[in-house]
């Protein structure tokens, strides 16, 4: 019953980020493909360079910091306890990938206010860190 404004909001969520950070060259928001359609129930970016594991560390600390929760995305399975012995081949992309992405507040109760007060945060560390 709830769940179409439930999609409405959290795509209003992401398209005001997407919005909000296009300019900032060194990421770029979850993708999605020309001839699907996302529920955008997570919202994020990935850093698109060799640092970004650092700085996805160092910017969900400053949001911390600044009483914002950012996290990363699920941690892959294989690096869940569960599946620690388990054989498998190195996973150099998958580790990379998870490491340089950060999730953004995007819960359906998330106000104008709250949502730029991250974005307005996200932007002055880009700034402060020489990245803007």
């Amino acid at each position: 019953e709830q769940l179409a404004g439930f999609v409405t909001a959290k795509k209003s969520i992401d398209r005001t980020y997407r919005m909000a950070f296009a300019d900032l060259p060194e990421i770029s928001g979850f993708p999605v493909l020309d001839d699907r359609e996302s529920a955008c129930w997570f919202t994020g970016f990935r850093f698109r360079h060799a640092q970004g594991a650092s700085h996805s560390r160092a910017l969900r600390a400053a949001l911390k910091e600044a009483g914002i929760d950012a996290r990363p995305f699920w941690k892959p399975m294989h690096l869940q306890a569960p599946y620690k012995d388990v054989p498998r081949e190195t996973m150099t992309v998958s580790d990379m990938i998870w490491e340089q992405i950060i999730t953004l507040p995007c819960s359906t109760q998330l106000t104008v206010s709250e949502q730029a007060y991250v974005i307005d945060t996200v932007r002055a560390w880009f700034r402060d860190n020489g990245l803007a």
